[in-house]
């Protein structure tokens, strides 16, 4: 059994404690007992299996249907390494190496030792794999020569990138991008508009597939916003609106989100509403690597390991109580009991989210 939080321990241990013989025995051994599920019949754990799954049910049909592979999703911080200096980010944004660790995947392992690792793990799943900096497409021999092997493996679904797209498409011609799909931020403090939406432009005109622009209006003006979604909208992008995470929007902050982005989303990245505690089915069917090889299940640093080593950390059975007070993912916040199946079922998520972003704002 893979358990979470300690709420659940402590209302698990007081209805243990009216049990006589049990009353002597110590909280520290209870809690042994309690997260190795031994105290757990099979056919409370049966019944308890069958709840999870009708609660997910359209969610594991596609993670984890009964006559095919099952799904996994890995997001990895391929770097911190960027071309960008924003004052919001709190990344090293050149190449460094401390203790002999660099803050760049390719300075750590060579591209071929994280492809063999890939195959190792995941030849019996298929895989959405998000890549994240930093800025991921900054080391150009290393990251052509990853996504090509990535792309060519048969498990493999879809490949996200997030970048500034600040690159320039010629640089990638020999790339397959084929199962790539791009998230690409606007920063207005580090490229002027008409840099910037004129390299947008290039890059679909060579081929490659944007999902959305996130446009980042921390300390900048958000009245710009509806210029900028017109003009990728011929381009068939919608623009999210991307607050700064660091700190709580403004009344008139909040007020725009509302009209731009749905109220879901509007939810958790404007409001951010609580979800520690929530039943949620995310951290079962994903991992979080970085830069250096150290993988752990989705939201739960803790339970953590090399990917380089011949197995990976055990995945969670089912759902579990969120960690956090709050969450501004939407591929993980989209997991939690009781939300948009439709949305947790996407494979390709920024895809989706992609239609349905564009959908809302042309509503709206």
């Amino acid at each position: 059994m893979w358990h979470s939080k300690s709420n659940s321990l402590n209302r698990s241990i007081e209805k243990l404690k009216k049990v006589p013989v049990l009353r002597a025995v110590s909280r520290k051994l209870l809690a042994t007992y309690y997260r190795s599920g031994w105290f757990l019949s099979a056919r409370f754990r049966r019944k308890s299996a069958l709840r999870h799954r009708e609660a997910f049910a359209e969610t594991l049909a596609t993670w984890k249907p009964e006559h095919q592979l099952p799904l996994v999703a890995v997001r990895w911080l391929i770097t911190e390494v960027c071309p960008y200096s924003c004052s919001y980010c709190d990344q090293h944004h050149k190449l460094v190496k401390r203790n002999g660790t660099s803050n760049h995947s390719f300075g750590n392992y060579a591209v071929g030792e994280w492809l063999d690792a890939f195959n190792r793990h995941f030849s019996a799943n298929r895989l959405t794999l998000t890549i994240t900096g930093g800025e991921t497409m900054a080391d150009r021999k290393s990251i052509t020569a990853l996504l090509n092997g990535l792309s060519a493996m048969a498990t493999v679904e879809c490949i996200r990138i997030d970048s500034n797209a600040y690159w320039a498409p010629e640089w990638f011609k020999d790339l397959d991008r084929s199962k790539l799909i791009f998230n690409c931020s606007f920063h207005p403090e580090q490229t002027s508009e008409e840099e910037y939406f004129n390299r947008i432009q290039r890059i679909v005109e060579a081929g490659f597939r944007i999902g959305m622009v996130n446009y980042v209006f921390f300390g900048h003006r958000i009245d710009r916003f509806c210029d900028y979604q017109a003009r990728l909208r011929k381009l068939g992008i919608p623009l999210n609106p991307n607050p700064n995470f660091h700190t709580y929007p403004t009344n008139e902050e909040k007020e725009f989100l509302m009209r731009k982005m749905p109220a879901l989303d509007f939810e958790h990245k404007a409001l951010r509403v609580r979800t520690n505690g929530r039943s949620c089915l995310y951290p079962s069917l994903a991992y979080e690597m970085d830069y250096t090889g150290r993988i752990s299940v989705a939201c739960f640093n803790s339970v953590s390991g090399s990917f380089f080593d011949s197995k990976l950390p055990s995945l969670p059975e089912g759902p579990v109580r969120c960690p956090h007070q709050s969450c501004y993912c939407r591929e993980k916040y989209v997991m939690l009991e009781g939300y948009d199946p439709k949305s947790a079922a996407a494979i390709n998520s920024l895809q989706y989210y992609s239609g349905e972003l564009m959908e809302f704002q042309r509503d709206h």
